[in-house]
């Protein structure tokens, strides 16, 4: 893949800011049709097309992030040590929660023999 050539890169921020001005004035247009007819439907549909315009943003912010020229991987125990790290935080949540949940559950048992 050739990470200097930008002209994907264009098309699509081309492409997506389109989409998030059209959105913004359908979204716009729907708002105003719906106060005027006092419609649910239509303002669920405008929240639709702004979130649309949200996907639209995101859209942008990946395809500068595609773009760039990757750098050096960190070393294998570095990412070792990360992914170790990440587990042992979530197990000791995942723990806790158990612990938690059967804490409740206890108490719950007790409240309902009395």
């Amino acid at each position: 893949m050739d990470f200097k050539d930008g002209k994907r890169e264009k098309t699509i921020i081309k492409t997506a800011l389109i989409g998030i001005v059209t959105n913004f004035f359908l979204a716009a247009a729907k708002i105003f049709i719906a106060m005027v007819s006092n419609s649910v439907a239509l303002i669920s549909d405008a929240v639709n097309n702004l979130s649309d315009a949200g996907s639209s943003i995101i859209t942008i912010f990946g395809s500068k992030l595609a773009s760039k020229i990757p750098g050096e991987a960190p070393p294998l125990r570095l990412r070792q040590d990360r992914v170790y790290r990440r587990s042992h935080c979530f197990g000791y949540r995942t723990d806790a929660w158990i612990s938690v949940s059967k804490n409740l559950r206890r108490k719950h048992l007790r409240a309902r023999a009395h």
